[in-house]
Order: structure tokens, then C-alpha cells, then sequence
């Protein structure tokens, strides 16, 4: 990879861990803004789930245009976009100007968060699946780090929820300067290879083995959104612990650093490596609802993290692998579908936590691990009957050796 590709995948990196800083900054900033405006948490995952139509709206522009259109320019177009809404959340005088500057916002966000993944294709597609994991490693290390920095602003410096959003702002603003001044992102090829057509990329969409991909990613943001967004009011409303209110989000974070950097070399097998970290992130979760003590609980968000850190960059990669000319076509559906789990999530798990408190919400999200467990299963069982699992000693989940009685069925 040449000077000017390593700057590109770096500064996508960058993105990433921005995007971490304003994720996680948002979760930890969401209790202050309820309180602010005097509403329900339902109305607050409702506020915030005005995102998903935007999502949707984004998936059907983009389509195939970040497999045609200078990738550069794209990210500093919704780079300026995200930033708009930033900027408008940052200076909020209600709930309202909140909602737009959450539509304006997503508009941007759906853009900065979806074409590193096709810049990696593009620039160093041998090394494709490592970038996706480094990146996700990116976002996970600013979302573990920021809350920690966010709680001494708040707490020694008396700063309101509002400076999260101008913060993230002045970072953003630096990385789409930075984009700005590049030259456009070139493709290189490994060698010539045989491009589908339109069609073909179609049917591929629409395949059971896309459209099973895609539905293990919705259901695992389903998990993830309810247990980062309800986190700190489990510590802070329902154990009265302020420290590990401050603390659980970059506990869980850290968690996913550790292992989206660590994970796919100590666990080669993927199949493995997802059903493990989802059954032992559920057992976190359940652990959580039944042993209400603060400083174990800190334990099991440290466990939850280290355990579903390498669940979604595994699965995203797999998906890229299907057809990596149609990347940014691939990632528009596979981030669309992220996108619904993480806001039908929100909106369920804000409606649990009304109805039973956010001590009982972590026995509805054990229980969505187990769900998600069963569709990642029927995936991988649709993956390998049409033949569909890549090569690779990876892949290859020896049930032989640890279901001997039903390797078979397995199969």
C-alpha cells in the first residue's frame, strides 16, 4: 500500500474514533438530557430514533454511489453535514431544535461511518478484514476513553451535556480539513478480476446468505444499544453508585477494545469466536439483572465487553468478502440493518426500563443475546448449505470434534 493509502486508512481510523467519542459521549450525556427536558426514557429512545428514517432515506441515495463516486469527497460532504448537526445539538434550547439537529446529524454520520469501509477495499484490499477489525478497535478506544473525560468535565468543571456535542465538533472539523486537502482515493486492484454485473449484486442482496448476515448484525445492536444506552442509570438510579455510573460505559468499552484488537488472532476459528462471545455476553447481562452489587457489576460490563468486542467487525468482514467490487453497495445494506437493530432496540429497552426500572432491563437483554444466538445459528447453517462459507481453516468449525454425536445434524 502506497504513502498516500496508509494516510487514508489512518485518517479513517481517525473517523472512527470520533465517531466512538460521539457515540459513547452521547449514551453518557443521554441522562442529563432527559432530565433537562423533563421526559420519559420511551420519548428520549423515541427522540433519538428519529435517526432511523434518515438511515433508510441515506441507504436509497447512496445505493451505488460509493462504489462510483470519489470516496474523498463524499466523506467531507457528510463529514460538513455531521457537523452541522453537531454544532446545532451543541447549542439546543429544547427538544425540538435536539430532534433536528439528530436528523442533520444522522444524515452525515450514515455517510462518515459507512465509506471507510469501502476506502479499505479500495486502497489495500489484501488487508481488508484487518483495517475493518483496527477500525472498530478505533471506535471502541474512543468510546471506552471519552466517558471517563466526559466525567471529569461534567463533574469538576460543571460543564452541561451541550460541550459533549461542541467537543466532537472540533475533532471533526480537524479530520475533514484533513480529508479536504488529500487528492481523490484511487482503487487498486490485486490483479484483474471479473466484475458483476448490477444484477448480480442485486441477487447477491437479496441472497439468504446476505440477508442473514445482515440480520445477526441488526440483532446484535439490538443488545448492544440496550445495554450501553441503560448502563449508566442501572449504576446511578438503580444501585446509587455514582462511580460506576461514571465508569460502566468505558468499562464495557474497554472490554470491546481489548478484543476487536486481540480477538480474531487468539480465536482464528470465526464461527467460534461469535457464538462464544454472544453465550458468555449473555451470561454478563443475566448476571447483572440477578447480582444487583455494585463493584461485580462492573465486573460483568467488563466481561459483556471483552466477550461481544469481536462479534461485529467478524461478521461485517464476511460480509465484504461476498463481493468486494460492490463494497459500498454491501456496506449500505449491512449498515442499514445496524441501524434498525440499534434504534428498534432503543426504543423497546427505553420502553422496558419505563414499565419495569433499569435494574429488570438486563434479564429482557439476556434474553436478547439468546435471541440473537438463534439467528446467528440459522445464518451459519444457511451459509454452509448453499456453500457459501469462504475457504480457510477459519471457517471451519470442527463439530466433529466438539459435537460428535451430532456433527451431522450440525452440518
Amino acid at each position: 500500500m502506497k504513502k498516500k493509502g496508509m494516510l487514508y486508512v489512518f485518517l479513517c481510523y481517525l473517523l472512527s474514533l470520533n465517531s466512538g467519542i460521539t457515540m459513547s459521549g452521547q449514551q453518557f450525556v443521554l441522562l442529563e438530557m432527559k432530565t433537562e427536558f423533563g421526559i420519559s426514557n420511551a420519548t428520549m429512545a423515541t427522540l433519538s430514533s428519529v435517526q432511523l428514517v434518515t438511515s433508510i432515506v441515506m441507504v436509497l441515495v447512496l445505493g451505488q454511489m460509493m462504489d462510483r463516486l470519489d470516496l474523498k469527497k463524499l466523506i467531507v460532504v457528510g463529514g460538513s453535514i455531521s457537523l452541522s448537526g453537531m454544532l446545532l445539538n451543541g447549542f439546543s434550547t429544547g427538544p425540538a431544535m435536539t430532534a433536528a439537529s439528530f436528523i442533520v446529524a444522522s444524515i452525515g454520520s450514515n455517510i462518515t461511518m459507512a465509506v471507510p469501509f469501502p476506502v479499505f477495499m479500495r486502497v489495500d484490499p489484501d488487508h481488508a478484514t484487518r483495517h475493518v477489525n483496527i477500525q472498530q478497535g478505533a471506535l471502541s478506544f474512543g468510546a471506552f476513553g471519552w466517558p471517563l473525560i466526559m466525567a471529569v468535565l461534567v463533574n469538576n468543571f460543571h460543564l452541561n451535556w451541550r460541550w459533549q456535542y461542541r467537543i466532537s465538533a472540533s475533532v471533526l472539523f480537524f479530520i475533514v480539513f484533513m480529508f479536504a486537502v488529500l487528492k481523490p482515493v484511487k482503487r487498486v486492484e490485486k490483479e484483474p478480476e471479473e466484475k458483476k454485473s448490477g444484477a448480480g449484486v442485486t441477487r447477491l442482496i437479496f441472497s439468504p446468505m446476505f440477508l442473514a448476515l445482515a440480520a445477526t448484525l441488526g440483532s446484535y445492536m439490538f443488545v448492544e444499544i440496550g445495554v450501553l444506552n441503560y448502563a449508566k442509570q442501572y449504576f446511578d438510579l438503580g444501585l446509587n453508585d455514582l462511580l460506576g455510573a461514571s465508569l460502566c460505559i468505558s468499562v464495557i468499552r474497554a472490554g470491546m477494545t481489548i478484543t476487536r484488537f486481540t480477538g480474531s488472532r487468539l480465536i482464528k476459528n470465526r464461527v467460534v469466536l461469535t457464538f462464544s462471545g454472544m453465550t458468555l455476553g449473555g451470561i454478563a447481562a443475566l448476571l447483572m439483572a440477578v447480582f444487583r452489587i455494585p463493584v461485580y457489576s462492573l465486573i460483568w460490563c467488563l466481561i459483556f465487553g471483552l466477550a461481544v468486542g469481536p462479534y461485529w467487525p467478524t461478521l461485517f468482514s464476511m460480509g465484504l468478502e461476498l463481493n468486494p467490487q460492490a463494497s459500498g453497495r454491501l456496506t449500505n445494506i449491512m449498515m442499514l440493518c445496524n441501524s434498525l437493530g440499534m434504534h428498534i432496540g432503543n426504543l423497546c429497552m427505553g420502553t422496558v426500563v419505563d414499565s419495569y426500572g433499569p435494574m429488570n432491563v438486563f434479564y429482557f437483554i439476556a434474553a436478547a443475546c439468546g435471541a440473537c444466538l438463534v439467528i446467528l445459528f440459522v445464518a451459519i447453517r444457511i451459509l454452509r448449505k448453499k456453500g457459501h462459507i469462504p475457504e480457510g481453516r477459519e471457517w471451519q468449525l470442527s463439530h466433529e470434534r466438539f459435537f460428535p454425536k451430532h456433527a451431522a445434524w450440525i452440518r
